[in-house]
């Protein structure tokens, strides 16, 4: 992984994020880009304004991003390769444009609240660079802290992976922290002698190459109790999932508001575009 994307609107949502990103950058050996979308207001009529020029105002960000970017390297005790950016423009069009026009591996933004899932079904800025990102997406919670990921537990529907260079950011990941990783598959209740395991095992492993994992299929009454049995069974410090349509992702979003926010509470989430 050679560059990570990293938005900031200068919030304590998007601080726990930069600190997560720059923490991960260190075990990738990776660059990040500290990245603020900006737009200058427009004047509203017979109110007096201060008229600050886009010039101007884009200096004033460069100034913070170079500020924290210092502030990253003092705490993590060690030097990271770190490009600040600020560009004219709505957070989410500009955060998705400047994905494409460099050569990312990865985004990581922070999600307000203390449930990453629950915000990315909810909605927000970050779940809307999600959906229109051709690249993988860390969503960090507010309330979380970086810790060495010992477990990821990756959410997989059986679909066919027509972008399998999108799952290098999640390998990746694993390898750098030595992750196990167990490789889930949520049926209905009843319906797990339908799942021949051998047969998926030997097709993950076309895309999983070396990565040594183990693949489970888990019976549930519903999805979100699903994950979260997972989660807690596996200990997990990371969840990944494909979010496409016609799947448990799908299912999940048509939850009621309590079954989502009951999602796990503290761990990051890992979406793979396909």
């Amino acid at each position: 992984m050679k560059n990570i994307l990293v938005p900031t609107d200068f919030s304590k949502t998007a601080q726990v994020s930069t600190e997560y990103a720059a923490h991960l950058a260190k075990s990738l050996n990776a660059k990040i880009t500290l990245y603020h979308a900006f737009h200058v207001p427009a004047p509203v009529t017979g109110v007096p304004a201060i008229v600050v020029s886009p010039e101007e105002m884009e200096a004033e960000n460069m100034e913070r991003l170079q500020a924290i970017a210092s502030d990253l390297n003092t705490k993590l005790g060690t030097h990271i390769n770190i490009e600040c950016k600020s560009k004219i423009g709505f957070a989410v069009e500009s955060i998705t444009e400047e994905s494409k026009s460099s050569d990312y591996s990865l985004i990581v933004m922070g999600i307000d609240g203390s449930s990453a899932i629950a915000e990315v079904l909810i909605g927000s800025s970050t779940t809307a660079v999600m959906r229109y990102s051709k690249i993988p997406l860390l969503a960090v919670p507010a309330g979380s802290t970086y810790k060495d990921i010992n477990h990821i537990t990756f959410a997989w529907d059986l679909h066919d992976i027509s972008h399998p260079e999108n799952l290098n950011a999640l390998f990746d990941i694993g390898r750098a922290h030595k992750s196990s990783m167990d490789i889930v598959h949520i049926v209905e209740k009843g319906k797990k002698d339908d799942v021949d395991v051998q047969k998926e095992t030997e097709h993950i492993k076309q895309f999983a190459k070396d990565y040594d994992f183990t693949f489970s299929v888990n019976e549930s009454e519903d999805v979100v109790d699903g994950l979260n049995e997972c989660v807690d069974k596996f200990g997990s410090d990371l969840i990944a999932l494909i979010p496409q349509k016609h799947s448990f992702f799908e299912r999940l979003i048509n939850e009621p508001s309590s079954k989502k926010m009951a999602f796990h509470t503290h761990v990051p989430l890992l979406t793979i575009p396909n």
